[in-house]
C-alpha cells in the first residue's frame, strides 16, 4: 500500500476524518524500550491503534524518519516527526531514558538526537489517542510532549500556543523545515508568511486570522464531528487558507509562492501548483515548487543582430509582478518586444494592451503567478540556439 504525507506548503488546510476506534493496548511505553530503524520494524501504538509512533520508510534509498501515523490508514499519514533536517539509515535506534528522555542513535551509537527541552527524571512513556506522545515523571507530571514541538500538524485537542510556529518541510521526501511558517503571534493573531530558510527571517505575512481584537466574530470557527461512524477513509478537506496562494504573496521579499523564475497556478481543486516557464528547467529535479534555472546564457556581449540570437515564447494571464526594472507608456505591444530584445538585461517583457503599457522584466523572476485575474501577455526570451 503507498503512504501519504499530505504534502502542503503554503495553505491551512482543514481536514476531517472518518475513523472508528477500539481499544487495543495501554499505550505505556516502559524506561529502556527502544526501536530500531528497518523495513518492517515495530512500533509504539497508541491503545486504540489509531496512532503508531516509530520509523518510517520515507525515500526509496535506505532512510528512515521517526514520526507518528495514522496507523490504520492505508496511506499513513505522517503527523508528527523530526525535523532536524535528517533522515537515519536502517538500524538507528530510538530509545526512552530516565535523564534524557527520547534519545535518538545511529548505526554507532552516535546521538543525533534527543527530546528537548527536557528535566526531571522520566517514569514512562504515553502514547495517548489523541496522537500525543508524552514522556511523564512519577507524579504523571509532563516532562516532554510532541503536542508541545509541532512540525506541520495540529490534531484534534491539540493547541497551539503563544509564539508556537509549524514549518512546511521543504519538499514531498525532505522533511527539513522549508519556506512556509504559520505562527500564533503574542497578539492573538494566526499568520501565514515565507521565510528565509537559512536564517529563519520571516517574510511579509500573506493571511492574518484578525483576532487581535475582542469582537466575537472574529475569534475563529469550530468545527467538529462525530470520531465514529461508517464510512470510507479519505481526507475531506472543508477549509483552505488563502483561496488562491499565488495571488495572496504580494511582498517584495523572497520568490513567492513558488521558487524564483518559476510560475504559481490553482487549479479548480483549489490546489496550487508550480511550473517552470518554457526554456526554465528546475534547479533541483525533487522539489517542483523550487526555483527555476534558465536553459540559456544571456550576456552583452554577443555579436550581431539580437533578432539572430534571441525569440519570444508568448504567455497569456502570467506575470512576475515584482520584478521590473522599467515601465514603458505608451508603447505599442510590437515595439515593446523589440525593447526587451535589443535590451540584454531583459528577460521577460509583460504588455497590458488597454494601458500600452509595457514593464521589462530582470532575473531572477519573482512572486511568478498564472491566473485569469492578471490578464496581461508575457514574452519570455529564450536563444534560439
Amino acid at each position: 500500500m503507498g503512504r501519504s504525507n499530505s504534502f502542503i506548503l503554503c495553505s491551512i488546510f482543514l481536514f476531517i476524518l472518518p475513523n472508528s476506534a477500539l481499544a487495543e493496548g495501554n499505550g505505556i511505553i516502559s524506561i529502556g524500550s527502544s526501536i530500531s530503524a528497518a523495513d518492517k520494524a515495530s512500533s509504539w501504538d497508541s491503545p486504540s491503534g489509531d496512532f503508531a509512533f516509530g520509523f518510517q520508510k520515507v525515500q526509496e534509498k535506505d532512510q528512515f524518519l521517526l514520526s507518528i501515523w495514522y496507523a490504520k490508514l492505508p496511506e499513513q499519514t505522517i503527523v508528527w516527526f523530526l525535523n532536524v533536517g535528517t533522515t537515519v539509515p536502517a538500524g538507528s535506534k530510538v530509545q526512552l531514558t530516565d535523564d534524557r528522555g527520547l534519545v535518538l542513535s545511529d548505526t554507532q551509537g552516535k546521538e543525533l538526537w534527543k527530546s528537548e527541552p527536557f528535566s526531571g527524571i522520566a517514569s514512562r512513556g504515553v502514547f495517548s489517542d489523541t496522537g500525543n506522545f508524552k514522556i511523564v515523571g512519577s507524579d504523571s507530571s509532563v516532562l516532554w510532549d510532541t503536542f508541545s514541538n509541532p512540525t506541520d500538524t495540529i490534531l484534534p485537542t491539540q493547541t497551539l500556543e503563544v509564539y508556537g510556529t509549524l514549518y512546511s518541510r521543504r519538499t514531498e521526501n525532505n522533511f527539513s523545515k522549508g519556506r512556509f511558517q504559520l505562527r500564533l503571534l503574542n497578539d492573538g493573531n494566526l499568520v501565514l508568511n515565507t521565510r528565509e530558510v537559512l536564517t529563519n527571517n520571516p517574510y511579509d505575512t500573506y493571511y492574518s486570522s484578525d483576532t487581535s481584537d475582542t469582537n466575537p466574530s472574529n475569534r475563529g470557527y469550530q468545527y467538529y464531528h462525530p470520531k465514529v461512524f461508517s464510512g470510507t477513509s479519505k481526507w475531506t478537506a472543508v477549509l483552505k487558507i488563502p483561496d488562491n496562494i499565488c495571488l495572496a504573496i504580494l511582498g517584495g521579499r523572497g520568490s513567492g509562492a513558488c521558487g524564483f523564475n518559476n510560475v504559481c497556478s490553482v487549479d479548480d481543486s483549489g490546489t496550487s501548483n508550480c511550473a517552470c516557464p518554457e526554456s526554465y528547467s528546475l534547479l533541483d529535479e525533487n522539489d517542483k515548487r523550487g526555483s527555476c534555472k534558465p536553459n540559456y546564457t544571456q550576456n552583452c556581449d554577443h555579436n550581431g543582430s539580437s533578432e539572430d540570437v534571441y525569440d519570444f515564447v508568448e504567455v497569456i494571464d502570467t506575470d512576475w509582478p515584482l520584478s521590473d526594472y522599467e515601465q514603458l507608456k505608451p508603447i505599442s505591444e510590437l515595439e515593446c518586444k523589440t525593447q526587451c530584445l535589443n535590451d540584454c538585461f531583459c528577460a521577460v517583457a509583460i504588455y497590458l494592451d488597454d494601458q500600452g503599457s509595457c514593464w521589462k522584466k530582470k532575473l531572477p523572476l519573482s512572486n511568478g503567478k498564472k491566473d485569469k485575474s492578471v490578464n496581461r501577455k508575457g514574452f519570455i526570451k529564450f536563444n534560439k540556439a
